[in-house]
Formats: C-alpha cells, structure tokens, sequence
C-alpha cells in the first residue's frame, strides 16, 4: 500500500487529483466521526469539518509530504476545525438569543458501554503521547493491521501491538476518572465495534471535490457558512413536514431547548472569565513585567519591587527562590525547577517543564492572533505563552514541599504537595501530576490554569 508521505508528494509535485482522493478515501472515516463525536453528533456539521480539514490538507500538502502517517495530524486539525465551529454557532446564537436557530442533531443510537464511552472518547484520546494516539487512531479508527501499523510508525508487529495495549490501558485509567470503568478488553471492544462505523454515502467524493475546488482564503470562512446552511435546510424542513411530522417538531423542539440551555452555561462561563481577565489585568498593572526571553540564560534573581507584602514561609516549606534549576530527570527535580523558572522569570526553562493536552494547545493558540507582535514573536509556543502567563503572576508561589509520590505507571507520577504564596500565610495542599515524556519530566497543566491564563493574556 503506498504511504501517506507519497500520496501527498504526488499531489504536491503533480496536483494529482487521484493521489489526493486516495488520501480522502483513507482518512475521511477517522475525521468525520472525531467531528461529530465533538459537535454532539451532528452528522451535517461534521460533513463541513471534514471538508475544511481536508482542504487544509490539499493547502499544506508541500509542507506535510514528510509524515509517513496523517492520522495524528488530521485528527488535530479536526479537534481544532470543531473547536472553531462550535465557537462560530455560539457567537451567532449569542448575538441572535434565538434557541429556535440552534440546530442540535439526534445522537447516534448507540447502547452501554459505547453510550458511556463517547462523551469522553477524544478527552481520552488528546491525553496520550503522539505516538501511543497515533497507533490507536490506526488500529480502532482506520481498522489497519497491526503489521501496517508497525511499518508506519518503524515498528515490529508486537511492538505495534503492545503500544496499543499500553495506550489502551492508559486511556481505561483516564475514563475511570470520569466514572467510565470498564476492562480494557471491553474499552477495545466498544471502539472496534463502533468507532470506525459507516460514513454518509459519497461522503469521500463530496469531501474531495470540495476541498480540492475551495481556495485557501475560502477555508477559514467556510464553518461560518456551513451555519448558515444548516439552519436553512431546518427551517425548510420544518415547513415541509405537515401534521404527519407533528410529534418529530416537538422532538425538534426538546434538542432546540437543550441546545439553548447548553449556549446559557457558555454565557455564564463566558462572563465569570471575563470578570477574571479583568481582576488579573488590575492585578498585572500593579506588578512589573516579567524577564524577557533573552534575560533567561542569566537569570537576575526573583523578581522585587511589587509593592506586596512577603509573609514569613510555614515550616517544612523551602524557599522556592533557593531551588535553582534542579533538571527533570525525576518528577520531584522538575517540579522544583518549575517553581524557581516561574518565581525567577526564566520563561524558556519554564516553558519545557510544561505539558499541554491539543485542547489547551488549540485554547492557547486561539488567542495569538489577538496578541501584540512582539509577544507573538518572542513567545512562539502554546507553552511560552502558558510560561509567560505564569511568570507575569503578582502573586507568585514563595515555598514549596513534596510531602510524597503515588507512581500511577512508569511514565505517570502524582505528587502530593504544600506550597504558599509570597504574600499570604495560607499552605495549599494539592496533587500535581507529571508524565514522562521521552525521558525528560514534565507537570501535566490542569485545564484551569490554562483558562485562567487564557483570560490573563486576552486583551
């Protein structure tokens, strides 16, 4: 079978449409259902994301003809797509405050196991590494024999199989938490049976045309459109069903209400985070700004002059200022290091101590756009603007202990911890998780930190 890398050289080199259909047709089962899966199951929507996704693809395929698998690139960029459609419907229904407009489509019927599994399926699966996602997408999602799977991710067959094993028994911890148990056998099970389900007929064919024939400016504009199209094809739909659709209207009407209560709960978020952004901003003003990046290498010290109070540390509690950059070869060392990089301002170091899910990467990168040049140039990462964020906080943590580690697997580490801040006597007491990443330690950032670093950093 000729690998992604190759198709896409061929498309790129030759602008051969045959190349680029076979791509489509490989992949356009994985992208559609993560679509629907995050817009609610909405088929039509999902359709549309599958497009831009692809159209991005035909755009960036110079660029991309390196990889010798697309799944894990695709399936991003459809958590993105989706990310960006959603927001696209809540800022109409927002500014209309018409729930009637909202077009919320019936979930697919599924039953147990699966039924509990979906709502959490892409949580799950953005929490592994790239490569454990990768091998999962190919097997569950893309149904590829585990001799493929290995070839294109340079592995054995077994070793393709124990990676999937592992990745599997990761994701059973993860969903456990969100109170899915089950086997891994039946996690492995419910995906087999249901993720790589049947796709609308023609859905490949419709998908390349479109993306091969929308030009790049087009791309960006084309989810706003697809609302648009939506809520057309309801209401003529609505108009053509009659008294024999009486008891499908109010079904209709049930999701309609459930989808305006849903776009409440994104109001009310929306306000507690702009009433945070605007607390931190009268906060930031009080506070000096923090090191540049070019200061990182010669750190000054930690920073003075906030005009704050600094309570004396409880005892037990180590000055975070005295910790130094202790590397990350263990949880513990990276945790410190962490600390001292945010207190001292060394945005770089800080910045690799940081692991991010692609969620709190797309959130992260969402605001770029909006921020000035110059901080979008010096912080070009998701986790330099997350370390910039922190090290600009005016009420930085002072001292810090391990009180002890719970070694959840080999590569996943909780420690349990005290710290205060610099200017009140109270000591927290909290679990901080950390993954190993390739060998170097890494604090795994709780989605809270990023959303209130979000609302730090928006303008």
């Amino acid at each position: 079978m000729t690998d992604d890398s190759e198709l896409l050289r061929r498309y790129a080199a030759d602008a051969s449409q045959a190349a680029f259909t076979e791509l489509v047709q490989r992949h356009v089962g994985l992208v559609f259902h993560a679509a629907r899966r995050q817009l609610g199951g909405d088929a039509h929507r999902a359709q549309d994301v599958a497009q831009v996704v692809f159209a991005t693809l035909a755009r960036k395929a110079g660029a991309l003809a390196g990889r010798p698998s697309l799944a894990g690139w695709l399936y991003t960029s459809t958590r993105y797509a989706a990310v960006q459609s959603i927001r696209a419907e809540a800022r109409r229904a927002a500014r209309e405050q018409e729930a009637q407009r909202l077009n919320a489509i019936d979930a697919p019927g599924v039953e147990g196991d699966w039924r509990r599994l979906e709502p959490f399926l892409d949580e799950a699966l953005a929490a592994l590494t790239e490569a454990d996602r990768e091998a999962v997408l190919l097997r569950y999602f893309e149904s590829c024999p585990l001799a493929d799977i290995g070839a294109r991710l340079g592995l054995s067959p077994d070793a393709a199989r124990m990676r999937i094993d592992r990745a599997l028994e990761r994701m059973r911890r993860l969903l456990g938490r969100r109170g899915v148990t089950s086997g891994a056998a039946a996690l492995a099970a419910a995906l087999e049976a249901h993720a790589a389900a049947g796709i609308p007929a023609g859905l490949a064919a419709s998908v390349s045309a479109a993306a091969l024939a929308m030009p790049a400016a087009a791309v960006t504009g084309a989810i706003l459109m697809s609302t648009t199209k939506i809520t057309l094809g309801v209401m003529g739909a609505l108009l053509a069903v009659g008294a024999a659709g009486l008891a499908w209207q109010q079904q209709r009407i049930r999701h309609l209400r459930a989808a305006a209560a849903a776009t409440s709960s994104l109001a009310v978020e929306n306000a507690r985070l702009q009433a945070e952004n605007l607390r931190l901003q009268r906060q930031l003003a009080a506070a000096p700004p923090p090191l540049p990046r070019a200061a990182a290498a010669n750190p000054a010290g930690p920073r003075a002059g906030s005009g704050r109070p600094t309570v004396p540390l409880a005892a037990g509690l180590v000055a975070v200022e005295s910790l130094g950059n202790a590397g990350q070869a263990t949880a513990r060392a990276a945790f410190a290091t962490q600390l001292w990089a945010a207190r001292t301002g060394n945005i770089e170091v800080e910045a690799g101590t940081l692991l991010l899910s692609d969620d709190e990467k797309a959130r992260l990168e969402a605001l770029r756009p909006s921020l000035p040049p110059d901080i979008q140039s010096q912080y070009p990462t998701p986790e330099d603007l997350l370390a910039f964020a922190l090290a600009g906080s005016p009420h930085p943590v002072g001292g810090m202990q391990v009180l002890g580690e719970t070694q959840d697997d080999p590569d996943d580490v909780t420690l349990q911890t005290q710290w205060q801040h610099t200017d009140d006597a109270v000591v927290h007491t909290n679990a901080v998780q950390f993954h190993n990443d390739g060998g170097t330690w890494k604090l795994v950032v709780p989605p809270v930190i990023v959303r209130r670093a979000a609302a730090f950093l928006s303008p």
